[in-house]
């Protein structure tokens, strides 16, 4: 992602350099051959997760929602834009990580404490 290219402001282009810097640590034992397809959601997710810092301070600021008035009609409160775009931006930064996580070699998932063994049983059943 060429961040000059999208005329994105040099605070949030730097933001943006350490979100995917600290991504491609965390998924760097991603089989090189695709490395191509991480990339991509690499650049997507730190795009989104910056994103979504910025919609959260506008949230927090400004609240979720708005009074609207269009025309004759009395006004009347709905979401501001703001908050669907924080929903779908949530929605797309979460399918983003799942897929880089689930392009990580088994071995490297994090394992969880106190497990009923579903999720080893799952694991073994992949490979079937």
């Amino acid at each position: 992602m060429d961040d000059k290219k999208d005329n994105i402001d040099p605070q949030k282009s730097d933001k943006i350099k350490k979100e995917r810097n600290r991504l491609r640590r965390q998924f760097s034992s991603i089989r090189p051959n695709k490395k191509r397809v991480v990339e991509g959601l690499i650049d997507r997710a730190a795009f989104l997760r910056v994103s979504l810092e910025e919609l959260e301070l506008d949230l927090n600021t400004n609240g979720y929602t708005e009074w609207f008035k269009q025309g004759n009609q009395d006004p009347y409160l709905r979401r501001r834009p703001q908050a669907d775009l924080h929903i779908s931006f949530t929605s797309n930064y979460q399918k983003a990580i799942k897929a880089l996580t689930d392009l990580l070699p088994k071995n490297d998932l994090p394992e969880k404490e106190n497990t009923d063994g579903f999720d080893e049983f799952s694991i073994s059943r992949d490979d079937i």
